[in-house]
């Protein structure tokens, strides 16, 4: 064992504003375009959870569109790759991107609460990313986001 490479998980004497900004790979603003696209794809997977009355898929998928997608989203704005951090992710995201986060309504396995949730995360979301993909110059994938506004509308007759 004495050959194992070792490797310090917790630095004792140093300032926690020292350890802190080792860990702050910003970077410039760059366009998640994949994320987008599954964004839009789960929105209207749920569409057949509701049919089927699948709260807990419902559910499960709305905590991923939040804590994954989102969250990776506003890291995205800050110039942030999702692998370069671990934990504390709050440490990264400004105010507004905080109160973005606790904006978005708590949810359990009732259908209106989650479809609440939804449809704040698909207006939040979707604003924040064409703003992004604007910024940064990508195309925005309209026809996806077109295609998922009318069957919303169409099955669930609801809009964000």
């Amino acid at each position: 064992m004495s050959g194992d490479s070792r490797r310090a998980l917790l630095a004792r004497d140093a300032p926690i504003q020292d350890i802190a900004s080792t860990h702050s790979p910003r970077g410039q603003a760059f366009f998640p375009a994949q994320d987008i696209q599954i964004f839009l794809y789960f929105l209207g997977k749920t569409i057949a959870s509701v049919h089927r009355g699948d709260l807990i898929a419902l559910s499960q998928a709305t905590s991923m569109m939040r804590d994954r997608l989102l969250v990776n989203l506003l890291l995205a704005e800050n110039g942030i790759q999702t692998g370069t951090i671990n934990k504390r992710i709050g440490q990264h995201l400004n105010d507004e991107q905080m109160q973005c986060l606790q904006g978005v309504p708590a949810f359990g396995l009732s259908e209106l609460s989650i479809r609440e949730a939804q449809q704040k995360l698909a207006g939040d979301y979707l604003a924040r990313a064409r703003k992004l993909a604007e910024k940064c110059g990508a195309t925005w994938p309209l026809e996806l986001e077109e295609a998922t506004k009318h069957l919303w509308h169409r099955e669930l007759r609801m809009a964000w």
